[in-house]
């Protein structure tokens, strides 16, 4: 009986330390398994806050050209608005001696609407809007027309080009002229 007794214990004790262990590996299983899915959602509201701010990255800057777009052509209009009324109030400040350059507000103006402006301007004008033009943007078209309106003997636009054709004539005249020396001293060698 107390042999039977001993083994009972023995298989008891067998069973419950395979019942615990068992137990034990299902526990790890299951945590490691709530360890993954919660790694997996984890990514998932990663990639998915990723996507919404590229989203929202996206939408902002259609929204911000669109709104940079809108205020460019606002002040465009009412530069083009405004043109008539200010070249208007320049000829009332020349000729009331007004301290200012020629042209107010030149460098918000296009340079069709500067060209517009110079008819009604003195030579000595002209050459103050020429010094600022060419100390700042420089540009080629407005620069010839206001040479060729103060008529100073400064080189002109058609001047320039005649230079320029009588410099390229020449250098096609001396390729010439070395094409035909290479050419002889080829039929000499051979």
């Amino acid at each position: 009986l107390v042999r039977d007794l001993e083994r009972v214990r023995k298989d008891f004790e067998k069973r419950a330390n395979k019942t615990r262990r068992d137990a034990e590996t299902q526990a790890r299983k299951a945590r490691r398994d709530a360890e993954q899915r919660v790694k997996r959602a984890q990514r998932e509201a990663e990639a998915q806050i990723r996507k919404a701010r590229k989203q929202a990255e996206s939408t902002a800057g259609r929204a911000r050209r669109q709104v940079e777009g809108g205020a460019r052509r606002a002040g465009r209009t009412a530069r083009d608005v405004a043109d008539p009324a200010l070249a208007q109030a320049d000829v009332l400040r020349r000729r009331a001696g007004a301290p200012g350059g020629p042209i107010a507000l030149y460098d918000q103006l296009t340079v069709p609407q500067i060209k517009s402006r110079l008819k009604d301007l003195s030579k000595a004008d002209l050459r103050k809007v020429r010094t600022y033009e060419k100390n700042n943007d420089a540009r080629k078209g407005l620069l010839d027309d206001l040479d060729r309106r103060i008529g100073d003997g400064a080189k002109t636009a058609s001047t320039r080009k005649r230079s320029t054709a009588r410099k390229s004539t020449a250098k096609k005249t001396t390729a010439r002229k070395t094409t035909a020396r290479k050419s002889t001293a080829r039929k000499r060698s051979s």
